[in-house]
């Protein structure tokens, strides 16, 4: 493509994919790269069974090696809530670009553990095992946020609503009667009688 000698970089994927309806294709299994040969990618589970994210990670792809890869599911399945086996790490050119699917049963709960670790690239290193497994220097692509369940002893507005209400009625009444009876007690009702007194018991003659 360069008009070059020789050639810099090809991703071993290309050739099977040009060569797969040709009398001898490629086949990845025989394919060297770096000294070690490169394993098949694992089939993906089905389409709509699988959480999908993608990241870009610093490095070359001679540097994953079966036991990077196994850390990293490792990392992802215990963050996630799933089996290893349920993991799938593709290592792809791109820089290197990571490619997980994971294999779920139960898309929200999944979705909820993983979500957070896709909002920056620190916290997708964290999700892949730590600096220490692999540097990841962006998110390529993330799911949409998935909705958190709402509970279901979660009270709607309206009733909390009622309850300040009530308690404060409830405050009201009360500190009404305290002060009722603290003025009875001091000789001072709040309420007195409405009859008409008797001018006969002061020695008024009536006319």
């Amino acid at each position: 493509m360069s008009f070059a000698s020789g050639v810099e970089f090809f991703d071993p994927e290309l050739l099977v994919n040009e060569t797969k309806n040709l009398r001898c294709p490629v086949v990845l299994e025989n394919i060297k790269y770096a000294g070690s040969l490169i394993s098949p990618s694992p089939p993906p589970p089905p389409a709509d069974s699988t959480y999908t994210f993608n990241v870009i990670a610093e490095g070359e792809l001679s540097d994953f090696d079966d036991a990077k890869v196994k850390s990293i599911k490792e990392s992802i399945a215990d963050k996630a809530g799933v089996a290893t086996d349920d993991v799938y790490v593709q290592i792809r050119a791109a820089s290197v670009d990571i490619v997980v699917q994971i294999k779920v049963s139960d898309y929200g709960s999944v979705a909820n553990k993983v979500d957070p670790y896709l909002t920056s690239a620190s916290e997708a290193t964290e999700l892949l095992g730590g600096e220490s497994v692999v540097t990841v220097v962006s998110v390529v692509s993330a799911p949409t946020p998935y909705p958190k369940p709402e509970s279901g002893d979660d009270l709607p507005g309206w009733a909390i609503g009622v309850i300040v209400v009530v308690c404060v009625l409830l405050v009201a009444v009360l500190t009404c009667a305290i002060a009722m009876f603290l003025r009875e007690r001091a000789g001072k009702p709040m309420f007195t009688t409405l009859e008409p007194k008797d001018n006969t018991a002061a020695g008024v003659e009536k006319i």
